[in-house]
C-alpha cells in the first residue's frame, strides 16, 4: 500500500468533519490536530464556549471554534 491510499481515509474523515456545525471534543482535536485535552481544557475555563451536561463537554460549535482560533 502507498502513502497515497494509507492517507485517503483520514482526507475523507476531516472533509466530512468541515461540514460539521458543532463538533465533539475529540472531533474538533483530531480536526485540529490537537491533543482533545487542549480543548476540554479551553472549554472548562470557559475560553473555548461549549455545551456541557454536567461536567462534560457535549459539543463545540464551529462558529465558537473558529473564534477561538482566531484569538488564540
Amino acid at each position: 500500500m502507498t502513502d497515497n491510499q494509507e492517507r485517503q481515509p483520514l482526507r475523507r474523515d476531516v472533509l466530512e468533519l468541515l461540514h460539521h456545525d458543532q463538533y465533539s471534543p475529540e472531533d474538533a482535536a483530531y480536526l485540529l490536530g490537537m491533543d482533545p485535552d487542549v480543548i476540554l481544557q479551553a472549554a472548562h475555563r470557559h475560553d473555548l464556549p461549549a455545551v456541557f451536561a454536567g461536567h462534560d463537554v457535549l459539543y463545540i460549535r464551529r462558529a465558537d471554534l473558529v473564534h477561538w482560533l482566531e484569538t488564540r
